[in-house]
């Protein structure tokens, strides 16, 4: 009787086991935490401690800002592949005119952001060629969360086309506007990957699902 309800027991354990670790491991939703960021004004000079950072293009060759910006992709989307990716977009809370530089986009007015991958430590001019990600834009508020499709760039990364040194993000066209964002100085408003994922069933799992299965039903012939 003991060892009868031993086995009965370690094939419960099996069971459980098997069925908890079915459960696919990133389906859903999975959030990616920013680990770098801040902007580059004038070509030159970098800061990455402000709670804002802004993209703009000036009238006059070298006033430019570009921002930057770095996601834990090594961390938080470790075991994925590329083709288990459905979707993939930066979140940026966008604020009025933080600091010095051009009137932001207003309510109402359209303007674009220009994303591209670094190919190099931030350093301005070493970008992937062919991968630039343009995103228009009507702004709808002061303050307002946006979402910008990076679907491909995040799988180039994962399939070992890029190496992650971050993004660059820039406004293409002079026009007077200026794009303001929260940094990860700022907490609740700082940026984040939000990467949508198929189904990964966790290895091994349906195998101690199956040797449950069987155990129990080698001891019901039995009974």
């Amino acid at each position: 009787m003991f060892q009868k309800n031993l086995r009965m027991a370690f094939s419960a354990i099996l069971l459980i086991i098997g069925m908890a670790a079915g459960i696919p491991a990133f389906a859903g939703t999975v959030t990616v935490d920013v680990v770098e960021d801040g902007y580059c004004a004038m070509g030159s000079s970098w800061y990455m401690d402000r709670k804002y950072a802004k993209a703009y293009e000036f009238s006059t060759e070298g006033m430019d800002s570009t921002g930057y910006i770095k996601f834990d992709i090594e961390t938080d989307l470790a075991g994925l592949a590329s083709d288990m990716i459905e979707s993939a977009s930066i979140v940026l809370y966008l604020t009025p005119r933080q600091g010095a530089g051009l009137t932001a986009v207003t309510a109402g007015t359209t303007g674009n952001f220009a994303l591209n991958a670094y190919s190099d430590v931030y350093n301005a001019g070493s970008l992937y060629e062919g991968g630039t990600v343009t995103y228009e834009y009507t702004a709808t508020a002061q303050y307002e969360w946006i979402f910008i499709d990076i679907t491909d760039m995040v799988k180039a990364w994962l399939d070992g086309t890029y190496d992650n040194y971050g993004i660059e993000i820039s406004k293409p066209v002079y026009d007077g506007y200026s794009w303001y964002w929260s940094t990860m100085e700022n907490g609740s408003t700082a940026p984040y990957l939000l990467v949508n994922t198929s189904a990964v069933p966790v290895p091994g799992a349906f195998l101690l699902l199956g040797c449950g299965l069987t155990v129990l039903a080698r001891m019901g012939r039995k009974a």
